[in-house]
């Protein structure tokens, strides 16, 4: 992280979301340029534990990391189906299982490391980390104070690569951080297209996929998990049985640009341009391009049907398409 940091300060790149403490990964960057100053926050959901940035506590420094939003998970099950997992948790013989953190409310339960909630539907919701939050929102707030167009980034995985809808809270999130300032929300780390919102006149782009996709160049680390031999495959070899597993539809390299045309607190014009990274050629796959007609066609065409369930029409004129908005979206 340190040393990915050090690149980006070399080249002028404007970077947030990483530092050696948590206030430093939380903090706002700006971007000075002749029209104004943009601020920059960013933060993950999906993360490893140890990749979480902490505060100073007595003597020990602060843990360098990432500016964390922690979440929590819960399968949402029936009356009937509560009951059988209670049954389960009670069965099972003493010590098996840790002694709660917190007290277990009426309707939730945890069970061998997942969270189940009484729902009257099958499903899952999450929770934020109400310090997380109130931390964010605070930087938002800060942030817009100094700057003047805010844009808030938020690296998530939650409901899966699978999924075209993001996991309940992040929608939450998006909202609250327009309320609190953000002039652009962008989720990213889905590997694929999601649906664009426009709240009060400022956009939400759930995720826009993947923008460089270069699987077949990276130096594995994952082979116990996918039962292969390092001494009698080749990293490229690994790389594309990887790929045949979890990337081999052609959605994971579909993705857009999307150029946002502000009047002024609120955008009033989203022009959409479609990018296809080569998912089919060896050399270049990964690699962004411009898209051809035809799959440009196909990738305004899945965004315009991913946008419909926010309210949000996006008319396709040849390879571009537009979005237009007013404060009141």
């Amino acid at each position: 992280m340190r040393e990915t940091d050090r690149l980006l300060d070399d080249a002028g790149i404007v970077h947030a979301g990483t530092g050696a403490h948590r206030a430093a990964a939380r903090a706002v960057r700006y971007l000075d340029t002749a029209r104004g100053r943009i601020g920059l926050v960013a933060a993950a959901s999906s993360f490893t534990p140890s990749s979480r940035a902490m505060p100073p506590l007595g003597e020990a420094l602060g843990r360098p990391g990432i500016n964390p939003l922690r979440t929590k998970r819960y399968i949402l099950v029936t009356p009937d189906q509560m009951r059988v997992l209670r049954s389960i948790r009670d069965a099972q013989p003493k010590g098996s299982l840790p002694p709660p953190i917190e007290p277990e409310k009426p309707t939730d339960l945890k069970l061998f490391e997942v969270r189940y909630r009484v729902s009257d539907h099958f499903g899952s919701e999450y929770e934020m980390d109400p310090v997380d939050l109130h931390e964010i929102l605070k930087t938002i707030r800060q942030g817009k104070k100094n700057s003047d167009l805010l844009i808030a980034s938020i690296h998530a995985h939650e409901r899966g690569n699978w999924s075209t809808e993001p996991a309940d809270f992040l929608r939450v999130l998006a909202h609250a951080a327009i309320d609190h300032g953000v002039d652009i929300f962008i989720g990213h780390g889905l590997h694929r297209l999601r649906g664009i919102e426009i709240y009060k006149g400022k956009p939400i782009f759930c995720s826009l996929g993947n923008f460089f996709f270069q699987l077949d160049l990276e130096e594995p680390t994952m082979w116990e998990g996918f039962k292969t031999d390092p001494a009698a495959t080749t990293d490229a070899e690994f790389g594309e049985r990887r790929r045949q597993r979890m990337f081999k539809e052609d959605v994971y390299y579909q993705s857009l640009i999307a150029v946002s045309q502000f009047a002024k607190e609120h955008v009033s014009e989203i022009r959409l341009y479609s990018v296809y990274l080569g998912a089919n050629c060896n050399s270049d796959r990964g690699i962004p391009h411009a898209a051809s007609p035809e799959m440009a066609r196909t990738i305004l065409e899945r965004v315009q049907r991913l946008s419909q369930v926010y309210g949000t029409a996006v008319e396709i004129k040849g390879q571009i398409g537009i979005i237009r908005a007013s404060p009141n979206n």
